[in-house]
């Protein structure tokens, strides 16, 4: 009887032992049986090493998708959902071109009638705000009103100059963010289209344009002309915006060589000459002079601008 009863005491002694090593060792195992790397951590200072992605200091957030409308919207949301065209009446979405508002009307002035028998009609077509880095073609696109007669947008000079050996020959019309294009019914003075730069303006002091041409060519260097008589000086800074001096001016202060000179450079060809390089030479303007009238209505109208595929860019109205 005493046997036994050693006999159970040593198996509860076992059982005890066993219990609470397989205890002590479960607590540094964790999921599919992979070990902890505390397990083998002997040393007794606290660790300072970055808790564990599942740690409760460092939770796992989860990847927002988004809302209702698959993450097109929203905090979280990763592709922005594109603004709806509505397509004006009359057309529809695959009448669309893809420069649709790219390029809008402004400035419209309908076709001469009995209220203005001498005014210039015209129309501009400006780059919409937002497409400062694209470039758009828009000569070959047609301006066609309601009674279905059309007008072309031709080809133009960007680098106009009154020497046939400077002249660039004609280009295609290209529009950015800002950039506008006016078409005239009128006729050019110089017989062809260009784009405008910080000279032209001196045109205006021998060709008559209608409108007439930006006057803000580039202003006199002080220290340029500082050796000069006081009376040229005086002439020379009384000259505003592009305005050439007559040869009777010129005349005048012949006198003083150096001042003749340089009143002799002030028009277009010197002005061209000496800015053409300069990165800000050209304009964000092309003028072209159609030689006939709109082909639109006096009265009222609906003028739609087409690209050279006749898909729709935009409409006016008036």
């Amino acid at each position: 009887m005493k046997k036994l009863i050693f006999f159970i005491l040593i198996i509860a002694v076992v059982g005890v032992v066993i219990y609470s090593v397989v205890t002590q060792i479960s607590g540094t195992i964790h999921l599919g049986g992979v070990f902890s790397p505390e397990l083998f951590n002997y040393s007794t200072t606290p660790s300072t090493s970055t808790p564990a992605r599942d740690s409760p200091t460092s939770p796992i957030l989860p990847l927002r998708i988004g809302g209702k409308d698959g993450g097109r919207s929203g905090a979280g949301g990763t592709v922005p959902e594109k603004p709806k065209i509505t397509p004006p009446a009359g057309f529809v979405l695959t009448d669309l071109s893809p420069y649709y508002q790219k390029v809008r009307f402004s400035n419209v002035t309908p076709p001469k009638n009995y209220y203005s028998p001498t005014s210039v009609s015209r129309f501009s077509l400006r780059g919409a705000t937002g497409t400062s880095t694209v470039t758009i073609d828009v000569s070959g696109w047609e301006v066609k009103g309601n009674n279905g007669t059309q007008v072309y947008i031709p080809q133009a000079i960007n680098s106009y100059s009154v020497d046939a050996y400077g002249t660039s020959l004609p280009r295609d019309v290209i529009l950015t963010d800002g950039t506008v294009l006016t078409l005239y019914s009128s006729k050019s003075p110089v017989g062809v289209n260009f784009r405008l730069n910080k000279c032209t303006g001196y045109l205006s002091n021998e060709y008559n344009f209608s409108p007439s041409l930006p006057q803000n060519c580039p202003s006199v260097n002080r220290v340029a002309v500082s050796t000069f008589s006081g009376e040229c000086q005086s002439f020379v800074f009384s000259l505003y915006g592009c305005k050439e001096p007559t040869p009777t001016e010129k005349n005048r202060y012949s006198y003083d060589s150096a001042c003749y000179a340089f009143l002799n450079k002030l028009n277009y060809r010197e002005c061209y000459i000496a800015h053409s390089n300069d990165f800000d030479f050209l304009a964000n303007e092309w003028r072209i002079w159609m030689d006939r009238e709109m082909p639109f209505n006096a009265e009222h109208d609906r003028i739609l601008l087409l690209d050279k595929d006749g898909l729709l860019v935009d409409v006016y109205t008036y």
